[in-house]
C-alpha cells in the first residue's frame, strides 16, 4: 500500500513545505483583504510553513498527498461580501498552492535545460510532486469539514457548531487522517 521511496518521501516533504506555507499565507492575507485582521494580528501572515503546520495534517499529506493546515479561526462577522467572502477566502487559500505550482511548470523547461540530466530529471521529478500535492490538497480543503479549510463555510452557515468547534475538532483530524491515508492513495497522480 505504501510503497514509497526514500526519494518519493522526500518530494513529498518538500512539496508539503510549500503547500502549507502557501495555503496558510493565502488565507491570511484573503482574510485581511476582506476585512478580519485577526490571522494577521496572529502571525499567521507569513510563508514560514511552520507557523502554519498542523502535524496530523503534515502527516497526512505526507502518506497521502491531502493535508491540512493548522485551523485559522477567522471572524466572519467581519469579512465583508457574507458567505461570499467566506467562500473568496477559502476557495482563493485552497487554489493559491496549486496556482503557484502551476506557474513553476511554465518554468520547468527553461530551468531544466540549464542543469545536467540527472538534477534536470530529479527537479522535473519534484516539481510534478509540488503540482500533485497542491492539487490533491486544494480539493480536499473544499471540503466542509474543519480543521480543512471548506470547514468555515460549514460554521459560516450553522454558526451554533462555533462554541462546540473543539470537540468537533478532536473526533474530525484524526477521522480525516486516517480516512485520507487509507482512502487517498488510490487517487491518480495529476498530469504534470
Amino acid at each position: 500500500m505504501f510503497d514509497l521511496s526514500l526519494t518519493q518521501l522526500l518530494f513529498r516533504l518538500v512539496a508539503m513545505l510549500l503547500v502549507v506555507g502557501l495555503h496558510g499565507y493565502a488565507m491570511a492575507v484573503l482574510s485581511h483583504l476582506l476585512g478580519d485582521p485577526g490571522p494577521h494580528q496572529d502571525g499567521r501572515r507569513t510563508l514560514n510553513p511552520f507557523v502554519h503546520l498542523d502535524i496530523l495534517g503534515f502527516l497526512a499529506g505526507l502518506l497521502s498527498r491531502c493535508g491540512w493546515i493548522v485551523w485559522m479561526p477567522v471572524e466572519y462577522r467581519r469579512l465583508r461580501f457574507g458567505l461570499a467572502g467566506v467562500l473568496i477566502v477559502v476557495v482563493g487559500a485552497a487554489a493559491a498552492p496549486y496556482l503557484a505550482a502551476s506557474l513553476l511548470q511554465l518554468a520547468r523547461g527553461p530551468v531544466t535545460a540549464w542543469l545536467a540530466p540527472g538534477m534536470a530529471l530529479q527537479l522535473n521529478n519534484l516539481l510534478g510532486y509540488v503540482l500533485d500535492v497542491s492539487g490533491w490538497s486544494a480539493v480536499a480543503n473544499l471540503l466542509p469539514i474543519p480543521p480543512l479549510a471548506g470547514g468555515h463555510v460549514l460554521l459560516f452557515l450553522v454558526p451554533a457548531l462555533q462554541p462546540r468547534l473543539r470537540a468537533v475538532m478532536l473526533w474530525s483530524r484524526p477521522a480525516l487522517a486516517i480516512a485520507f491515508v487509507f482512502g487517498v492513495p488510490y487517487l491518480p497522480r495529476l498530469p504534470a
